[in-house]
């Protein structure tokens, strides 16, 4: 009776154990699910074109709205560390929600900081301004569940782009209840996609990939940023790598929203009025 008890222990021990790693492999992402996201948010490109304010709203909305459902001080506990405090869990999400209402801010001041009238030794009128680059690709902090993840978001969808976001490997929870956020928040759908998996596995995709306009890594790991700057190369995508302190002051400052902005200059001709006539 004991012998037959042990096998039967053990067959439902195999049993969940064969059911375990069915579900870690669903959590993995591989290239086609890449390849949907990519196609879902060119769909949702035009919204880069919405006033600049409505945008600002969506992101205050997003960043101060602490009761539908902001990562637990206990999932941000369980994420980082075992030994973390709850205090200092309390600040990180509070500092995450701090950096989104300041790229928020930042959502319709931007361009007039950062475009300009240029003079020109002839008969136009020229002035730059900022436009999104449209697809960017992330890859989080490996370091950070949740306030490295929101850091390079929030600068690239805050400049009008949408985002296709790998998670953090080995801190994937707190960015799993951050898309639920983003979900009750109010932003359109296919702004931001946020994956989980393995680097190593899906930097490929994001480098090679014709429809991705710019890769934002900050993974850390040179050997894959060379990689993504190689990959691509054929499709002159726009590749930021940064290795901040996230929790330091130069996390916040609105370049990193023009990192991801591309400078369109306009040349427009000038009427020359003289004597009975006019020209151009």
């Amino acid at each position: 009776t004991l012998q037959q008890e042990a096998q039967k222990a053990q067959k439902e021990c195999t049993d969940r154990l064969a059911i375990w790693k069915q579900d870690a492999e669903k959590c993995k992402k591989a290239q086609s699910d890449i390849e949907a996201q990519i196609k879902k948010k060119e769909a949702e490109i035009l919204l880069k074109e919405k006033a600049w304010n409505d945008e600002r709203e969506r992101l205050i909305r997003l960043g101060s709205d602490k009761n539908k459902g902001l990562p637990r001080v206990d999932t941000i506990k369980i994420d980082c560390a075992p030994e973390i405090l709850k205090a200092k869990a309390e600040i990180e999400i509070n500092q995450s929600i701090d950096r989104l209402v300041y790229f928020s801010g930042w959502c319709d001041k931007y361009q007039a900081l950062f475009s300009s009238v240029n003079p020109v030794a002839s008969s136009h009128f020229n002035f730059s301004a900022l436009e999104p680059m449209g697809v960017v690709a992330i890859v989080a902090p490996q370091s950070s569940s949740l306030l490295g993840l929101v850091s390079v978001l929030a600068p690239v969808i805050a400049g009008g782009n949408t985002a296709v976001v790998l998670a953090s490997e080995n801190l994937p929870l707190c960015a799993v209840t951050f898309a639920e956020v983003i979900h009750s928040s109010d932003v359109p759908g296919g702004v931001v996609n946020i994956l989980t998996g393995t680097e190593n596995e899906l930097i490929e995709h994001m480098g090679s990939h014709m429809d991705v306009n710019a890769v934002c890594y900050a993974g850390g790991e040179a050997s894959n940023l060379e990689k993504i700057q190689r990959l691509g190369a054929s499709s002159v995508k726009r590749i930021r790598s940064y290795n901040y302190d996230w929790t330091s002051d130069e996390s916040e400052n609105p370049y990193l929203i023009q990192d991801f902005q591309e400078v369109k200059t306009t040349w427009h001709p000038i009427e020359h009025v003289g004597g009975a006539t006019s020209s151009y």
